[in-house]
């Protein structure tokens, strides 16, 4: 899977205020398909660099940076 699209949120809703920034990704999926989520907290990602299912939180992906 790899990054198609991504941004920083810095002005997110107020529940999610304490955990900003963040970072919003697009997941190309390798299959036609793309899947919206987040980057694990602490990690960042790049157009084009390759990522890993971390978990799924209340219907939210987490991505993680792979080598």
């Amino acid at each position: 899977m790899t990054i198609y699209s991504e941004t920083l949120v810095w002005s997110p809703p107020a529940e999610l205020a304490a955990e900003a920034p963040y970072q919003l990704v697009l997941v190309d999926d390798g299959t036609g398909g793309r899947l919206l989520g987040r980057m694990s907290p602490g990690e960042r990602a790049a157009i084009g660099d390759t990522v890993s299912l971390h978990a799924v939180v209340d219907g939210v992906h987490f991505f993680r940076k792979t080598e």
